[in-house]
C-alpha cells in the first residue's frame, strides 16, 4: 500500500502530465491523468479542482469535436463538485463552476453559483464582477450596475480590464435612463473610450 507522501507524489505527477497533454490539445489523456490525479489523492479536493480549471481553460480555447468537449465539460463539472467538497476557500471553486455552467449556457445556475460564492465572501469583487456581467447580458442592467458599483468599492479598480467593464455597465444603466437604485449614486458620465480593450 503507498504512503500518503507517495500518493501525493503522484497525484503531483498525473496533473504536471495533464497540462502536458493539454498543451497538446491530447483531451484522452489530459483525461487520463486528471482521473489517475483524483484517484491517487481523492482527500482534499486540490487535485480535483486543480484539474476542473484545466479543463475550463481547454473548453473555453479549444474548437473541440462535440463528443470530447461533452466529455471534458462532464469531467470538469465532476471535479468542480468534489473540489467543492473539500476545499477551504469554496468562493474560488464556486466562481470557477459559474464559468462552467456559462459555457453551457447555464446562467440561472451560474448566477446562483455566483450569489454563493458572495456570500462566501463578501469582500471579494470577483463575483460582484461576474454577476454583473452576467445580468448585464441578460439585461438586467439596475441589478447589474448595483454589483459592478459594489464592484469597484471592494477593490476591482486595481484591475484595469475589470475596472472599465464595471464601468462600462454603469454607462449602460444610465444611458438607459434607469432610476438610481437605491443605495449607490451612479457615477457621472465618463469622457473618452475607456473600453477599447474590453470588447463589447
Amino acid at each position: 500500500t503507498l504512503g500518503f507522501g507517495s500518493r501525493l507524489v503522484l497525484a503531483d505527477r498525473a496533473l504536471f502530465q495533464a497540462a502536458q497533454s493539454a498543451s497538446r490539445s491530447d483531451i484522452e489523456r489530459v483525461l487520463e491523468h486528471g482521473r489517475s490525479a483524483r484517484a491517487a489523492f481523492p482527500w482534499t479536493g486540490t487535485h480535483a479542482f486543480v484539474f476542473s480549471r484545466l479543463a475550463g481553460q481547454l473548453l473555453s480555447g479549444s474548437n473541440l469535436p462535440p463528443g470530447q468537449r461533452a466529455e471534458l465539460l462532464a469531467a470538469a463539472e465532476e471535479s468542480a463538485r468534489s473540489g467543492l467538497l473539500h476545499a477551504s476557500q469554496p468562493q474560488t471553486v464556486l466562481v470557477h463552476r459559474a464559468s462552467l455552467e456559462v459555457l453551457q449556457g447555464k446562467q440561472e445556475e451560474a448566477q446562483a453559483s455566483l450569489t454563493s460564492a458572495m456570500e462566501a465572501a463578501p469582500s471579494w469583487y470577483r463575483p460582484r464582477w461576474l454577476l454583473a456581467v452576467l445580468l448585464a447580458s441578460k439585461g438586467q442592467l439596475r441589478e447589474a450596475a448595483e454589483q459592478a458599483s459594489a464592484a469597484l468599492d471592494l477593490g476591482a479598480r486595481i484591475h484595469p480590464e475589470i475596472a472599465d467593464s464595471c464601468l462600462r455597465i454603469l454607462d449602460l444603466a444610465r444611458a438607459a435612463n434607469l432610476p438610481e437604485p437605491g443605495g449607490f449614486e451612479l457615477p457621472q458620465p465618463v469622457s473618452g473610450n475607456r473600453f477599447d480593450r474590453c470588447g463589447g
